[in-house]
């Protein structure tokens, strides 16, 4: 199986493709057309463990080629729920691998993003 993920010329990017390189998956990439990774940053409550998140985006307008043998598509919740034309490929591109592969969308709740 490949991965097929997207990110950029930047330090997140540089961590991601070091990262993937170490555990050995098979990586198929595409370029961010803005240069820039879309990171999510985590910030935990040290007193109640509550968590509260920064997401850093970069809605790059690229095509995601998927071959007709695609076994999953997995996408995060921001992507599916931002407002056109904001995020151009993201739901046709779903849609269009529904009819034979798996989809995994994170439902993660954002606040201001998902109801």
């Amino acid at each position: 199986m490949t991965l097929a993920t997207c990110w950029g010329d930047d330090p997140p990017g540089t961590l991601i493709a070091s990262h993937l390189a170490a555990t050995g998956v098979p990586v198929h990439r595409l370029r961010s057309t803005s240069g820039r990774s879309t990171v999510a940053l985590a910030y935990v409550d040290a007193g109640n463990g509550s968590a509260t998140y920064d997401f850093l985006t970069a809605w790059d307008p690229i095509d995601i080629p998927l071959k007709p043998d695609v076994a999953l598509l997995h996408t995060g919740a921001i992507a599916c729920a931002a407002p056109a034309p904001s995020h151009p490929p993201t739901r046709h591109e779903i849609d269009s691998v529904l009819s034979s592969a798996r989809a995994c969308v994170d439902r993660v709740p954002v606040a201001g993003v998902l109801g």
